[in-house]
């Protein structure tokens, strides 16, 4: 099969990419914002997000993240551990 030079390139780019994301660091799994893709996450205190919160959260939840750039916010709920699970599983699965 052949392959022009820029698509053999954007080919060998989308593998690299794929090698560097099975490879990714456990530590910084879910460290970006869902939203926009921002690093820009920081922790909140649940002063400043009580407006934003639906009231049932607000009342289980005291530990609040939001990310800078698109203002979503985020908290570990019931269903945190079964998304790190599934995506550690995929990870797992690509190597």
């Amino acid at each position: 099969m052949f392959l022009p030079p820029f698509a053999a390139s954007h080919c060998i780019a989308c593998a690299e990419t794929r090698m560097r994301l099975c490879r990714a660091d456990k530590k910084k799994l879910l460290s970006r914002c869902s939203q926009c893709n921002s690093a820009a996450i920081r922790r909140v205190e649940q002063a400043e997000i009580q407006h934003v919160v639906d009231a049932k959260v607000f009342k289980h939840v005291n530990r609040f993240w939001q990310c800078q750039d698109c203002e979503k916010v985020f908290w570990v709920g019931p269903k945190s551990d079964a998304a790190v699970q599934n995506i550690l599983g995929m990870m797992l699965d690509e190597q």
